[in-house]
């Protein structure tokens, strides 16, 4: 015969008749407290995400080869330039950002490096 005197449940902690000492209580203040418990997470090791062979890594790099230059606002896409743009080139009414396409990959993508920022 089983002893049925110990219930699986746990007892209701608001009918505990011991005083408890140091109750611990945390409240969200939308700040991190604990900056020691940082990291950041490798990419490599997310589901789904491999790293670039090393083989294709050293092809992009032998790609790279520094071309046109573009400028790049929330409403619009210049170029190609020849020469880096600078105010003269371009629109007043809006702030741009300066880039420089260095690759076209085998898949059709191109590769572009920031070079500056105008603001208007």
């Amino acid at each position: 015969m089983r002893n049925h005197s110990r219930s699986p449940i746990p007892e209701d902690p608001r009918n505990d008749t011991k005083m408890r000492t140091n109750p611990q209580m945390s409240v969200f203040t939308g700040e991190r407290e604990n900056s020691e418990n940082d990291f950041t997470v490798d990419p490599s090791s997310l589901p789904g995400v491999h790293p670039i062979p090393r083989a294709f890594n050293r092809y992009i790099f032998s790609q790279l080869e520094p071309g046109e230059y573009y400028a790049k606002s929330s409403t619009q896409l210049l170029g190609p330039f020849a020469n880096e743009p600078n105010e003269s080139h371009l629109p007043s009414n809006e702030d741009f950002v300066i880039m420089r396409r260095m690759a076209k990959l085998p898949n059709g993508r191109l590769a572009f490096q920031k070079v500056a920022e105008v603001k208007k």
